[in-house]
């Protein structure tokens, strides 16, 4: 099974919040064998290249403007992240999830691969 998240960070709330949210269902995932994929605007490479670090997960960057909203998609779910005042807007639904993985999937082909980061040895 695969989560797939489109992400665009604009404020440090949001920043803030999907990076706390990130942490805990990143355990979750490893607990579940599940992998990751997410797609960053091109601004965010930063981000971009900390989320390539993680195991089971794969990066891509964006070109195009994808908005200041982050999802996340698992099985028959999808969550929202976005405003000022971050908010979570999470709908159960197969038909919502499938459509809204169609569209990712559209916006994951057209998009640069993220290189994991090398190995250090000390």
């Amino acid at each position: 099974r695969t989560s797939s998240v489109a992400s665009a960070v604009e404020n440090k709330n949001i920043d803030i919040l999907a990076g706390q949210y990130l942490q805990i269902t990143r355990e979750k995932r490893w607990r579940r064998g599940m992998k990751m994929r997410i797609i960053y605007p091109k601004e965010d490479r930063v981000y971009a290249q900390k989320a390539a670090s993680v195991p089971s997960t794969e990066v891509k960057i964006c070109d195009a403007d994808i908005g200041p909203v982050t999802l996340d998609i698992y099985g028959d779910h999808a969550s929202l992240v976005f405003g000022e005042e971050p908010k979570v807007v999470k709908i159960v639904s197969k038909d919502v999830a499938h459509a809204l993985r169609g569209l990712f999937e559209v916006i994951w082909q057209q998009s640069n691969k993220i290189n994991k980061p090398a190995n250090r040895k000390k």
